[in-house]
């Protein structure tokens, strides 16, 4: 499975993360691969595509860096695997398997919430056409 993992560096510093990793590496336990990082504008968060067997796989690691960061981890699909996966279901049939009769669309929301945290959603919604 892959995962986008999202790290927010605690207190906006990078510096203690990018200290312990020349120090000590990545520290990734067995069967846990790494494939690419990327660092905000900000400066503030590090995204980063990890492939494990299961999300629980990633907790060892985790547990190495949640004094410097906290983690959202998000089991995501290549576009490639996404499209395939669709266009194998029979025609209106939803991503999830079920069978559909409208269209459905994706969506994405970014809610700041209470205290300035962001909630996000995402999902798919049937479209009425007749409404």
């Amino acid at each position: 499975m892959l995962f986008m993992v999202i790290e927010h560096f605690k207190n906006g510093d990078p510096k203690p993360v990018g200290e312990r990793f020349q120090r000590s590496g990545r520290m990734l336990p067995e069967g846990v691969v790494y494939h690419a990082s990327w660092v905000d504008a900000q400066n503030a968060r590090c995204f980063q595509i990890m492939e494990a067997s299961d999300r629980e796989s990633l907790n060892p690691w985790i547990a190495f860096w949640q004094d410097l960061v906290d983690f959202e981890v998000i089991p995501v699909q290549t576009s490639a695997d996404f499209w395939k996966r669709l266009q194998d279901l029979p025609h209106g049939a939803a991503a999830c398997g079920g069978q559909r009769s409208q269209p459905l669309a994706a969506f994405r929301v970014h809610i700041r919430a209470a205290g300035n945290q962001q909630l996000r959603y995402a999902g798919l919604i049937e479209i009425d056409r007749a409404a």
